[in-house]
């Protein structure tokens, strides 16, 4: 019994490995790093500042194939309708490339979050999670948002001891039955 359950086990493994790695050839990669944002002037509106910077946006393709125009876009900081084209660009397998925008207007004061969202530009081109995605970033200091680092890891690793020893009760139960 062990070992068809072994077998069965081994089996669903290397199945699974073989589906990762043949949907992985020939596929895109794209990733965004932190953008550099330079504040190109500041200029008072009634009571409002506005800074208006200029992003530098880094867009690696880590995968075996190469993108055909891919648009970037990043949501309104300032909580405005809609998002705002960035720039588009082809991107070459292994290449790095940087998408700059200038002139962006911020009205919002202090650290604020930088949405950035990518997909082709053809809506002909299948929006698949290799060509397209999101990313956010931190632009002008820190936010206030609470985290909680190793929560995660903590609540799985109390589940796997809460189930460890449910089911030695339940074993040792059952052998003096």
């Amino acid at each position: 019994m062990h070992t068809r359950t072994f077998l069965l086990l081994a089996g669903s493994l290397l199945l699974i490995v073989g589906m990762l790695s043949a949907n992985a050839v020939n596929q895109p990669s794209i990733t965004v790093l932190q953008p550099q944002a330079i504040v190109a002037n500041t200029r008072q509106v009634g009571d409002r500042l506005i800074r208006n910077y200029t992003f530098v946006l880094t867009v690696q393709n880590h995968g075996s194939a190469p993108t055909e125009d891919i648009t970037f876009f990043v949501a309104d900081p300032d909580g405005g309708p809609g998002n705002i084209t960035l720039g588009n660009c082809s991107i070459k397998a292994g290449e790095s490339k940087q998408v700059t925008k200038t002139d962006f207007p911020v009205a919002h004061q202090g650290a604020f979050y930088f949405n950035v969202t990518w997909a082709p530009t053809s809506e002909k081109s299948p929006h698949i999670a290799d060509n397209s995605g999101s990313a956010s970033f931190i632009i002008g200091g820190t936010t206030n948002k609470k985290s909680t680092p190793g929560f995660e890891g903590a609540a799985v690793i109390l589940s796997l001891c809460i189930a460890a020893l449910l089911y030695r009760k339940r074993f040792r139960g059952s052998r003096s039955s």
